[in-house]
């Protein structure tokens, strides 16, 4: 059976494929047809192999199993490049939009842009398709395997979509109505670009906290209380702590049992605890429970 990361690694390859055949046909048509947007938007698919291969290069090394020097996985490299892929799309939004703002205030200040041939317009819609079929592909892989760096580049594919679409817009409005119309290009692409800034920074904002081991938030420790509290014979769960190795959680809490319980009577409630801790955060999740007695509660009260 074909592993998550295998079947991330295939579908980022699939990415790989249609970007380099993307890149090329835009690029070629863009120079004969003489529209400079279909040549910037060739360029920019070409970008996207940098975050395939930053995808790729992540799951290769997230897929390692535990060994002597990353007890906990190498998850992290996923997180790593999940949030390098998000740095690269806002360098891909900032340079769209700052590129549109350049063309937007010479074609407001009277600057006249000849028109591109129609084969361009064609190429760019074909893109948007492309890219947009891409991005759902990647998209519900990304989702059915739990991976962020699979998600994030996904969204680098609907960049290239959102920048085809400017580039439609823009040899579209120069090609039927001419004139100052052509001021449509720009200003669809300084909209891509704060879009797509805006979904950067939320992509960078989640693997930091990844990286910088953020808890999993309050939900999910309540979710465990309400767990532990309903395994038998055990109570007062506490000391919680969570956080995520990549897609993997790492928790690790406190539980009080009665005081005449035996240390295999104990060791077992633990490990009810752990199942059950499991079948809600995954079978790879690492789950470390403490036992401790019951009176521990009442002497700290007395003390």
């Amino acid at each position: 059976m074909e592993s998550d990361y295998k079947y991330g690694k295939r579908v980022t390859l699939v990415g790989t494929v249609v970007n380099i055949l993307l890149s090329f046909v835009k690029l070629l048509v863009g120079f004969f047809s003489g529209s400079l947007a279909l040549v910037a938007d060739g360029f920019h698919s070409l970008s996207d192999l940098a975050s395939d291969l930053v995808v790729y290069v992540g799951l290769s090394f997230a897929e390692k199993p535990d060994d002597s020097s990353h007890h906990f996985g190498h998850g992290k490299f996923e997180t790593f490049s999940a949030f390098l892929v998000g740095v690269l799309l806002a360098l891909a939004g900032i340079v769209i939009g700052k590129d549109s703002f350049v063309m937007f205030r010479a074609v407001f200040n009277g600057e006249i842009l000849h028109p591109p041939k129609i084969w361009a317009l064609y190429i760019t819609i074909l893109s948007v398709v492309v890219k947009e079929i891409l991005y759902r592909y990647t998209k519900n892989a990304g989702k059915k395997i739990n991976s962020p760096s699979v998600i994030a580049n996904a969204w680098h594919h609907r960049s290239d979509s959102f920048s085809s679409i400017g580039a439609s817009l823009g040899i579209a409005g120069a090609i039927f109505l001419g004139g100052k119309w052509v001021i449509l290009d720009p200003l669809a692409g300084i909209i891509v670009g704060l879009i797509l800034l805006k979904e950067a920074l939320s992509i960078i904002r989640t693997n930091v906290a990844g990286l910088l081991d953020v808890s999993l938030g309050s939900e999910s420790t309540s979710l465990i209380k309400k767990i532990v509290e309903s395994t038998a014979n055990c109570s007062e769960p506490h000391n919680i702590r969570t956080r995520s190795v990549g897609k993997r959680v790492v928790l690790s809490l406190h539980i009080r049992v009665n005081d005449n319980f035996t240390i295999k009577k104990g060791h077992s409630i633990a490990h009810d605890v752990e199942d059950r801790l499991k079948e809600h955060f995954g079978e790879d999740a690492i789950v470390t429970v403490h036992v401790e007695p019951k009176s521990l509660c009442s002497d700290a009260l007395q003390k």
